[in-house]
């Protein structure tokens, strides 16, 4: 997969002010073969993540998923991975006392 990665001064403030995210860093913004975006995922971009968003935008551009449904879909499962991460952390927590 090619995907710009823009770090630093000047490339990443500019993509950061395009986006109105401000001084928000670390974002991602996932887009379609059509340059919509998808998501945007502010804070740690986790590998069960990006593969999901990534498998979605595959969806989009085999016709198996309009982007608003993919987006949905994005939203939730990014939602539940997070729900998920902070469960397992706070055990982790728990067993180490």
């Amino acid at each position: 997969i090619d995907y710009p990665l823009l770090i630093g001064e000047e490339d990443g403030l500019a993509a950061a002010e395009a986006f109105g995210m401000g001084m928000m860093f670390p974002f991602s913004i996932f887009v379609d073969s059509q340059n919509r975006i998808l998501t945007v995922k502010v804070g740690e971009l986790h590998e069960d993540e990006a593969n999901f968003a990534f498998d979605r935008l595959l969806d989009i551009d085999n016709g198996v998923l309009t982007r608003a449904q993919a987006e949905w879909r994005v939203a939730e499962a990014f939602q539940l991975m997070a729900a998920e991460r902070a469960r397992t952390e706070a055990r982790d927590a728990n067993s180490a006392k």
